[in-house]
């Protein structure tokens, strides 16, 4: 728009001038702000791995030694993006940006903290333009600082990549319109695909709000109702051909392998290179409509995860079985269960229901409600039940609810003032940062009970926090796995070091000291019986017998 003394185009360079450098300008903020967060987390943290942690960790470790072992960029480019047994690759592929030749525990857990950072800085500018500055900034405090966010964002688990992976697709898919907007939309395919590529059970969260993108674009391309079926049905086919697309290459070449040697890796990257160029023909060719680039855009995240998926369809399937018979049987040992993770989400967005009610209280009384939220509420509600019905309780499986509801919770406020905008987006910061620091910012309490989340800086305690959540870690200081680790290096001279725990306690795992082990390139491995040096573990109350 021109205003009269000023020439138009200048005046409209200078504003999208201006609200770039403000945009960067939070995005730096919120990117620094969480990283310090993270990091101050990170010191206090255990320097032992712990649980699923371990997997992760391993295979990180794992992918870091292929790579170096690599002899070709083809070769590593089909290691990052085929390998994997049932997880894919890409936040371990991240993860080798932070580890700089070395194994590091610290490195890898900074990778996801870095992924979270990420999230909020793309949160606080994206969501600018969708519902507003101050919307945008309660989005960040719920989605990025609330207290279970932070507590799991301590261990290195690929649910809470997920959380920033998922919450970074909705914003583009969402800054999208419809699939109207180029630039938005190759970043909600390449987000998209990144999601598929960190967890499987991403489909699971995406599809209802993709659904929704979907329809979008549809009545954006013609006004007639004939037509926007056509278009659906369309849809819905190019839907059933990739799905049966994925299972006949599955037929074809099947593999569980980690590494993925017996594949034919050539084939499959020529197809996800291909997916990228559809992606870039989608996004930013020439006078498409929206529904060309929604089908485009499909096709092209089909390209993108789909060859991974082929290559490990059988074992997503057994893997999936097994999960289920898992979930079932412990639904039907104990119904606690189910209450249980009801209460886990209501900790994972403060105030959740309350402050859903009240958005579409507003929306509706201003008579500006939009599909948005209700397409986010549909789709934490739909993954949330799967979740509950097709896996194992454990509560860091519900963690994607939390972008899911903190962006429709945020959303109506555009109905309102500015001033008013702003002071429910300080009520709902100051919430966050009042429940986050007295929940994490205190000393832990040393006692081992089920109901109780810590680590020397993080101490969640409620009455009906579910077990899974995470365990006091070890008392071990750096410095004394520091000179355990010396001391082990020194006594284990061949390839492959075995050694017994002897008299396990709380909390301590030999698949977590296997991995410590790693880190200094120790190839440590557990026998019984075992007889030879015995070395302590600091204030452990239990020592390591290395075998003669």
């Amino acid at each position: 728009m021109a205003f009269p003394g000023f020439c138009g185009n200048a005046q409209v360079k200078w504003v999208t001038n201006r609200l770039f450098w403000a945009d960067l300008c939070w995005f730096a903020a919120m990117f620094g702000l969480c990283m310090g967060v993270g990091q101050a987390l990170l010191a206090g943290s255990s320097v032992l791995p712990f649980g699923d942690e371990t997997i992760h960790l391993r295979k990180i470790f794992a992918l870091q030694g292929w790579l170096a072992e690599a002899d070709s960029t083809v070769e590593k480019f089909r290691l990052m993006a085929l390998s994997g047994d049932a997880y894919p690759n890409v936040q371990y592929c991240f993860s080798q940006l932070f580890l700089s030749g070395e194994r590091s525990i610290e490195h890898a857990r900074l990778a996801q903290v870095a992924l979270s950072a990420l999230h909020a800085g793309i949160g606080v500018t994206i969501g600018r333009t969708l519902w507003g500055r101050p919307a945008a900034a309660a989005y960040v405090a719920i989605a990025c600082f609330s207290p279970l966010i932070l507590a799991y964002g301590q261990r290195c688990f690929i649910d809470v990549a997920l959380v920033s992976v998922v919450g970074i697709a909705l914003l583009f898919g969402e800054a999208s319109d419809g699939f109207r907007r180029p630039g938005h939309t190759f970043g909600f395919i390449l987000w998209a695909a990144a999601s598929l590529l960190v967890k499987w059970t991403a489909l699971v969260w995406l599809t209802v709000p993709g659904l929704f993108f979907c329809y979008r674009a549809i009545i954006a391309s013609s006004t007639v109702s004939q037509v926007r079926v056509g278009y659906a049905f369309r849809l819905l086919g190019l839907f059933g051909v990739s799905v049966a697309s994925i299972f006949v290459a599955s037929r074809l070449n099947p593999s569980t392998d980690w590494r993925a040697d017996n594949l034919n890796g050539l084939v499959h990257l020529m197809v996800m290179v291909f997916g990228l160029l559809v992606a870039t023909w989608a996004a930013f060719g020439a006078k498409r409509s929206p529904i060309e680039r929604c089908v485009a855009s499909v096709t092209a995240i089909v390209m993108m995860a789909g060859p991974w998926y082929a290559s490990h369809f059988h074992f997503l399937l057994d893997r999936l079985s097994h999960e289920t018979l898992v979930a079932s049987l412990e639904v039907g040992r104990s119904s606690s269960d189910v209450s249980d993770g009801i209460e886990t989400l209501r900790m994972m967005v403060p105030a959740g229901e309350l402050l859903l009610v009240f958005g579409f209280g507003v929306a509706l009384w201003v008579r500006k409600a939009s599909l948005f939220p209700a397409a986010r509420v549909l789709g934490a509600t739909v993954g949330g039940v799967l979740t509950v019905v097709f896996l194992p309780f454990n509560g860091r499986y519900f963690l994607p609810v939390v972008p899911l509801l903190a962006g429709a919770i945020v959303m109506p406020w555009v109905a309102l003032s500015r001033s008013k905008q702003w002071a429910l987006s300080a009520a709902v910061i100051g919430m966050v940062v009042t429940l986050s620091s007295g929940a994490t910012f205190v000393p832990a309490r040393a006692d081992p009970l089920r109901y109780t989340w810590a680590t020397n800086r993080v101490s969640v305690e409620y009455p009906l926090l579910p077990f899974g959540v995470g365990r006091v870690p070890a008392p071990m200081t750096s410095t004394e796995l520091a000179d355990w680790l010396d001391e082990l290096e020194g006594v284990c001279t061949g390839p492959v070091c075995r050694a017994k725990l002897n008299s396990p306690v709380l909390f301590l795992q030999e698949r977590g000291l296997e991995v410590v082990a790693m880190t200094r390139g120790i190839d440590l491995r557990f026998v019984q019986p075992c007889v030879g040096r015995t070395l302590s573990l600091g204030a452990l109350s239990s020592s390591l017998t290395v075998c003669d």
